[in-house]
């Protein structure tokens, strides 16, 4: 019988960058045992590189990761331990969460090491990719096939985020982003191109964890969504693709890659909380998901005050509210505050989000904005906000637990009985502005320190409902009385 003919493994690492650092683990066991590697194991059957990739580091480490790209490859022989591995490295940003010993049987320890203080001893991949001159954390380092690769041969060797791509379509993408990048570095006002990278990244990101999209049309329309933005062109919604359509037919794109890229652009924006969105394909709701998302959170408040500026708008006046825009020219037309902006748009984006994983990324920048606004009408009003209310007993705590002082006094008899009046009106007002059982809640436990001020027990209150509801009935059979004759 026929000795089987051996085959290479594919292994892939995981390449976390979390600034100047990346992470890697001291590994246990037999394979490569107290050497240094990234996160890593084998591809499973029917696995894309990017989801192997999130897999393996959330179950060694319990990490998150975004940005997932390949970045290189190497062939491994491994001839002390009788392997040989084709071992594929991606690269990845940290995301969220804590290194921890998920597997103690395949890791001691993780550690964030700059790429000029690696430790040693190093697992041997990762001795063949310094062999091949790669560094993950050069800016813009690109896919590249050192020595050690060129006795492989892979299939899809040019796989971007889950979808391979022709060489032709790569060209493509890397003239495009050279384009977009000597158009609009200089621009500012929130919408350069730090602006159009961080869209980029996010939408690959989020293209990864969807199935069948066409992974080409969703970075192009990432990288050209700004081009010539409506707003900079006296509301001309046609500049954007316009000026898309011109470069890529330049660059002799296919003609669908090009309609499609461009009714994204022309769809993309917010236009007003009562426009209707407009974007139909997949692709284009991963990318108006990325852009939206740099519109919220810390980045979102710092291009709100960038664009109010290079507009010439006030940070704030009290005197001009937000306003719910019909059209798009009322939108563009709208000279108010760069506060407003806030209300008539960013607190708007977390419940119009496309996909489950911007919605989930949503949550956070939205409350970000929330806690953003609290503090600045804090520091805005300057002189403390006065109540002279009666107020629920923990909410002197409450308001100590979030950092503020509460200036308090116990009423009298005389004020107590006023002031429980007083909140009886207000929860009324209340629950007539908003039924609900939460604010007829509220009503009732006025109504408890009522019967407990006048001495009377909930018993005698619930005794004298009976009996009048034994003598003249109650309000279940919904008569109204019109008159008298």
């Amino acid at each position: 019988m026929l000795e089987e003919k051996k085959r290479p493994n594919v292994g892939l690492a995981a390449i976390v960058c979390k600034g100047d650092q990346v992470l890697l683990g001291r590994r246990t066991g037999a394979h490569g045992a107290d050497t240094w590697g990234f996160p890593g194991g084998h591809l499973e059957w029917n696995e894309s590189f990017v989801d192997c990739a999130r897999r393996e580091t959330f179950e060694e480490a319990g990490i998150e990761i975004e940005n997932i790209e390949l970045f290189h490859t190497t062939n491994d022989c491994m001839h002390g331990d009788n392997r040989h591995y084709v071992t594929v490295f991606m690269r990845a940003d940290h995301a969220g969460g804590v290194a921890a010993i998920c597997e103690p049987d395949k890791t001691h320890e993780w550690q964030w090491f700059r790429w000029d203080e690696l430790p040693r001893p190093l697992f041997l991949p990762i001795e063949n990719l310094i062999k091949d001159g790669l560094n993950p954390l050069a800016p813009l380092a690109p896919h590249s096939w050192g020595e050690a690769t060129q006795q492989v041969s892979l299939p899809d060797m040019g796989e971007r985020e889950g979808a391979g791509e022709s060489q032709e379509l790569v060209d493509l993408i890397g003239r495009t982003e050279q384009f977009v990048r000597g158009k609009l570095e200089g621009a500012e006002s929130g919408h350069g191109w730090y602006h159009i990278e961080r869209v980029w990244k996010v939408a690959k990101d989020l293209a990864s964890r969807e199935k069948d999209v066409d992974i080409q049309v969703v970075e192009l329309a990432a990288l050209l969504h700004d081009i010539a933005d409506w707003k900079f062109h006296d509301g001309d919604q046609e500049a954007g693709p316009r000026e898309a359509r011109q470069w890529l037919e330049s660059i002799e794109a296919p003609e669908e890659l090009v309609r499609h890229t461009c009714d994204i652009i022309r769809h993309i924006s917010y236009k007003g909380a009562n426009v209707e969105n407009t974007i139909s394909t997949k692709e284009g709701m991963i990318v108006q998901d990325a852009d939206r998302l740099d519109a919220l959170g810390a980045i979102g408040i710092a291009r709100t005050f960038a664009y109010g500026g290079a507009k010439n708008y006030q940070i704030y006046n009290p005197n001009i509210k937000p306003t719910s825009h019909a059209s798009a020219e009322d939108y563009r037309n709208d000279n108010g505050h760069s506060i407003n902006h806030f209300y008539e748009k960013l607190l708007l984006l977390k419940d119009r989000m496309n996909t489950d994983a911007a919605r989930k990324i949503a949550e956070e920048r939205h409350s970000f904005l929330e806690r953003y606004l609290k503090q600045f009408f804090k520091e805005w009003e300057a002189a403390p906000r006065t109540y002279n209310k009666l107020v629920r007993d923990l909410i002197p705590d409450i308001i100590h637990a979030n950092g503020d002082a509460a200036v308090t006094h116990l009423a009298d008899e005389v004020e107590y009985w006023d002031s429980l009046v007083a909140k009886l009106h207000e929860e009324l007002d209340e629950f007539i502005a908003e039924p609900s059982a939460e604010e007829l809640a509220d009503m009732l436990e006025v109504m408890y320190g009522i019967c407990a001020l006048k001495g009377w027990g909930i018993d005698v209150l619930e005794r004298t409902r009976r009996d009048k509801l034994a003598r003249r009935g109650g309000f279940s059979k919904r008569i109204i009385l019109e008159k008298t004759t």
